[in-house]
């Protein structure tokens, strides 16, 4: 099977991960409860949209960020 147009790998320098759902910690919550973290969908593109508040999903693109609200996605 292909890839779909527009797939490409990962490239974690520009954190970008296409067609992926990453995760990653948030400061001090995470330490006590490691399962707890924060999630974020990418789109075909790599670019990383995750749920910043109520009714708002925060495209890091368009605030001049690399990263989600919190932390770079972490790396397994």
């Amino acid at each position: 099977a292909s890839a779909p147009p527009g797939a490409g790998s990962a490239d974690n320098k520009n954190s970008r991960y296409p067609y992926c759902i990453v995760w990653t910690p948030i400061p001090i919550l995470s330490w006590v409860l490691p399962f707890i973290g924060h999630m974020g969908i990418c789109t075909s593109s790599g670019i990383i949209r995750d749920f910043a508040g109520s009714y708002f999903v925060s495209d890091a693109c368009r605030c001049g960020q690399k990263q989600p609200a919190f932390e770079p996605p972490t790396n397994v």
